[in-house]
C-alpha cells in the first residue's frame, strides 16, 4: 500500500533510522511500493526499465474517510485521500502488498527550526529505506523499532501535532502547477539540483513541502520547496533530498 503517515507496514526486519545531527528517530513519512518491480513482474522486462507514468501526489482536504488497499503498481496520477480518524488500513505487523512487491520507506530527521541537513541526500538526515533486501547506506545509523514518530499536521496552534495517515490513489492528470508525482522526469526549483547524485541514480518521485494549515493535509519543512526521492539501478538503496529557490 502506497500511503503517507501512520506506521510503516514492514516487508523486513524494522529500521528505524536515527538523525545524525540530532541524535534522535527519525519521522516517518510514507511508503511507496516500487512500480517497476511489479511492472517487471507482469512484462519481464529488466530491471534497469524506467517506469513511464507521471503519478501526481495532491494533498486533499476533504473529510476523513476509510479506505482500502492501493495496488502496488497503481498507473497514473494519484491524490492523496485522507483515512477515517482511528482506523488504519493495517497494523504494522501486516503486509498488504503482494507477492514479489518491495517498498520504499521515507525517513526525515525532525528539524522545526531547519538547523539539520535533510535537503542532502547522503549527510544522515534522511532515509529512503527499500525492503525486503534492501541495502542500509553507511551514513546511517538505526535502531530495530517497529513503530516511531511519523506525519503530522498542525493543529489548532502552530505548535500543536495532529498524526495523519493518507492514502495514495489515482486521480487526474500532471500539469504545470503540480509538484509532487512518480515516474517521469524530476521538476526542480534550480537547473542544477539533480547534480547532487551521479548518474548510477534514477528518479523515483518528488513529493511537495507544506506547512500543513489550512487545506495543507501534512506538515513537511522543504523551504518551500520539494522533496526528491532516487533509486539505485537494482532498486535495492535510496537517495532523499529536497531543493527549493
Amino acid at each position: 500500500m502506497a500511503k503517507l503517515g501512520g506506521q510503516p507496514h514492514w516487508l523486513g526486519e524494522p529500521f528505524w533510522p536515527v538523525s545524525v545531527t540530532f541524535g534522535t528517530p527519525m519521522v516517518f513519512i510514507g511508503q511507496f511500493p516500487l512500480p517497476t518491480l511489479a511492472m517487471h513482474a507482469a512484462t519481464g522486462t529488466p530491471e534497469t526499465t524506467t517506469p513511464a507514468t507521471e503519478q501526481a501526489m495532491a494533498a486533499e482536504s476533504a473529510p476523513w474517510t476509510a479506505t482500502g488497499q492501493v495496488p502496488a503498481a497503481a498507473q497514473g496520477p494519484v491524490t492523496v485521500q485522507k483515512t477515517a480518524t482511528g482506523q488504519t488500513p493495517a497494523t504494522p505487523q501486516e503486509s498488504t502488498t503482494g507477492a514479489g512487491t518491495a517498498m520504499a520507506y521515507l525517513f526525515i530527521a525532525d528539524d522545526p527550526d531547519g538547523t539539520g541537513l535533510t535537503m542532502e541526500p547522503e549527510e544522515g538526515d534522511n532515509l529512503l529505506l527499500v525492503q525486503p533486501d534492501g541495502r542500509v547506506p553507511g551514513f546511517v545509523r538505526g535502531l530495530p523499532l517497529r513503530t516511531g514518530p511519523s506525519l503530522w499536521r498542525r493543529g489548532e496552534r502552530w505548535t500543536d501535532r495532529v498524526p495523519v495517515e493518507l492514502r495514495v490513489t489515482a486521480t487526474g492528470s500532471v500539469d504545470e502547477d503540480w509538484f509532487s508525482w512518480a515516474g517521469g522526469r524530476p521538476r526542480g526549483w534550480q537547473s542544477d539540483f539533480v547534480e547532487l547524485l551521479d548518474g548510477r541514480w534514477r528518479f523515483f518521485f518528488q513529493i511537495d513541502g507544506a506547512e500543513g494549515i489550512g487545506g495543507d493535509a501534512y506538515a513537511l519543512n522543504f523551504g518551500g520547496g520539494t522533496g526528491y526521492a532516487f533509486l539505485s539501478a537494482d532498486e535495492r538503496e535510496g537517495r532523499f533530498f529536497w531543493d527549493c529557490v
